[in-house]
């Protein structure tokens, strides 16, 4: 019996279509035959892509007001999240379309639950959408994840593509705002009278408008959010006196950061700083990415206090998505093409679709391809440089995973996407 000597040596397998080269991924060498290797990667890129799929989030979504046009804005919304997340157990949220007071565009009351088992820190308060799939199973049975309130009175872009009108705001960004909040970018800080807390806020503070599950007792314990809170000096919020008058000068110090590790490395190796200005502003203060850092066209403007009509922002940053995955979420293996194509400044969203795709860059984009796991282009088009995201329907391809081959003025990239 002759036995097959393994070499120590590595190959990358690469299909070669239409002059482009695509690697697939790199595998030690155990056939001499390259046909069977091409196979065997194809195959096994395809088993790994689908395996990635069956852990992708899902939303459950309960509407009041919408009609079915702003419905499928606010489904748009959330599979833009749902593209990022995995987790087993469905988020449950319900949307309220209705007049708000004071005029504000939107509101998000996430749930919450502490001292589950899978909780990575005791004494701190999670959202049920996070704490659910920590646990792998729904501990708030009954209850919504979130509760979002939209102002009716305001006018509202509710197209899912196209440019926005100068009069209008974009429904999608404000709700894929509004979602995140729902997914952890929430404290529970407040400041009173000059003095700071954290877990002492009541449904008083948010009065006339309530939530559909029952207000928790905070117990004076921080959310998960909170735990990641350092000033300008490095001191985590929560080794404060809580409540305390020096807690409150913290809190409107203009000088807080989330000093989470995977979002101080995605922030070039700098705590992304917060908004905290000298007023505290409840619902905006703290809870949100600091303007002035992340302005307008800034890849992690999502997550930022305030949007202008006019402006579309559909993009979920790097910052934002690791402090997500500090916070304890999990993140989808398939959104690696878009870390990797933010260094080009080349946009891919989202790369778990129904059917919309879009692509944005700030530089000419010349050609693009979709190729399915057998070698064969199913898409191929020329992508002249747009103001507006290049959108591809992917709605009449087969559900599965394909390599996206894009071609612009800056290179060739090449990443997964995937058809639902």
């Amino acid at each position: 019996m002759h036995y097959l000597h393994l070499s120590e040596r590595w190959i990358s397998n690469y299909l070669k279509i239409d002059n482009v080269s695509i690697k697939l991924f790199t595998i030690p060498l155990f056939w001499p035959q390259r046909k069977a290797m091409k196979h065997f990667c194809i195959c096994l890129f395809a088993t790994l892509l689908a395996r990635q799929l069956s852990a992708q989030a899902s939303f459950q979504i309960t509407y009041t007001g919408f009609t079915a046009t702003q419905q499928a804005a606010f489904d748009l919304a959330a599979q833009r999240w749902a593209a990022i997340l995995q987790s087993a157990v469905p988020i449950k949220v319900n949307a309220l379309l209705v007049p708000l007071p004071s005029g504000p565009l939107g509101i998000c009351f996430p749930n919450g639950r502490k001292e589950f088992a899978a909780a990575p820190f005791s004494g701190t308060w999670y959202p049920t959408a996070l704490a659910n799939a920590l646990s792998g199973e729904e501990l708030n049975a009954g209850e919504y994840d979130m509760d979002i309130y939209f102002n009716s009175t305001q006018s509202w872009f509710w197209d899912t593509a196209g440019t926005v009108p100068s009069h209008q705001y974009d429904f999608v960004s404000v709700a894929m705002h509004e979602i995140g909040h729902g997914l952890g970018f929430v404290s529970l800080a407040k400041v009173s009278n000059g003095e700071g807390s954290l877990g002492l806020l009541s449904p008083d503070d948010f009065a006339p408008l309530t939530t559909s599950f029952p207000w928790p007792d905070l117990d004076s314990l921080p959310s998960v959010y909170d735990r990641f809170l350092v000033d300008q000096n490095g001191i985590h919020l929560i080794e404060l006196t809580n409540p305390s008058v020096f807690l409150g000068q913290q809190l409107t110090s203009n000088e807080l950061y989330f000093a989470g590790p995977q979002a101080t490395a995605a922030n070039g190796n700098s705590a992304p700083r917060l908004y905290a200005p000298n007023t505290f502003s409840l619902g905006s203060s703290i809870t949100h990415l600091n303007e002035s850092t992340y302005p307008a066209g800034h890849p992690d403007e999502l997550m930022t206090p305030f949007v202008s009509k006019g402006k579309k922002v559909h993009n979920i940053g790097p910052v934002t998505r690791a402090m997500l995955a500090d916070l304890g979420w999990k993140l989808n293996p398939l959104q690696g093409i878009q870390a990797e194509l933010t260094n080009h400044r080349l946009a891919v969203f989202p790369t778990l679709t129904h059917g919309p795709l879009w692509l944005h860059a700030p530089y000419r984009l010349n050609k693009l391809m979709l190729v399915n796991v057998q070698g064969q282009i199913v898409l191929k088009q020329p992508a002249p440089r747009q103001e507006e995201p290049l959108f591809l329907d992917l709605s009449a391809l087969p559900a599965g995973c394909y390599l996206l081959v894009v071609r612009g003025d800056g290179g060739q990239w090449t990443g997964r996407v995937a058809k639902q």
